[in-house]
């Protein structure tokens, strides 16, 4: 009897976006961000400790005027341990949450490392025309507002945040044919004591930066 009640369709949904250009991403120095040879004797045994802040450049090129933002996406999310970041934010704002933050890694005995944030330097952002305001949009939200922080959120399922350029004193995203976002990595790790290393360790973050046609 209940195979009489069974549905008998199925949608499909077709998507996609019209889009007036191509765009392409690329980091500067070959998208590494080295915090360099780290010595444990440095590090404290028993509090969080903070790597300091690094910066690095992303450049979005389009063949023609396109409006467009970016998203990030962390490869190594199973080895976030949440720390609170020092000063990762733009306006040099600290990052407790994790969703702001990213892993850094494993030990040998696959004890996390740490974690590090991503902001934008709003006050620096640039296009073809000149310094832009930053805007950002979070994940199922069609509201844009100005970015003060600049702080990136992993996009996570059920999380993530877009950033793209408007007019200064709007929130309308414009288009462009290259934007300029200076990015700021700030890292931080675990007690040596929790951390338990007893030989050379990699720092092992990595993101994933990828473009949104809007």
């Amino acid at each position: 009897m209940s195979s009489a009640f069974a549905a008998e369709t199925a949608t499909l949904n077709v998507k996609g976006t019209l889009t007036t250009g191509i765009c392409t991403p690329t980091l500067s120095n070959g998208g590494e961000v080295d915090f360099g040879i780290i010595e444990l004797s440095t590090l404290s045994a028993s509090a969080i400790n903070q790597l300091g802040q690094k910066t690095i450049t992303l450049i979005i090129n389009c063949d023609n005027p396109t409006k467009v933002a970016f998203t990030t996406m962390d490869d190594r999310q199973d080895s976030l341990k949440n720390l609170n970041i020092v000063g990762g934010g733009a306006d040099g704002r600290d990052i407790p949450e994790t969703t702001g933050q990213y892993g850094l890694g494993k030990t040998a005995e696959g004890v996390n490392i740490g974690a590090y944030s991503i902001a934008v330097n709003t006050a620096l952002v640039t296009t073809e025309a000149g310094s832009k305001a930053t805007i950002d949009q979070e994940l199922n939200s069609e509201e844009w507002v100005n970015s003060v922080g600049g702080i990136t959120i992993d996009g996570r399922p059920g999380f993530g945040r877009k950033f793209t350029v408007a007019d200064t004193g709007t929130t309308v995203p414009v288009a462009f044919t290259e934007a300029v976002f200076p990015l700021l990595v700030t890292a931080a790790i675990d007690s040596t004591t929790n951390l338990g290393i007893t030989d050379n360790t990699p720092l092992d973050g990595q993101a994933t930066i990828s473009l949104v046609y809007l």
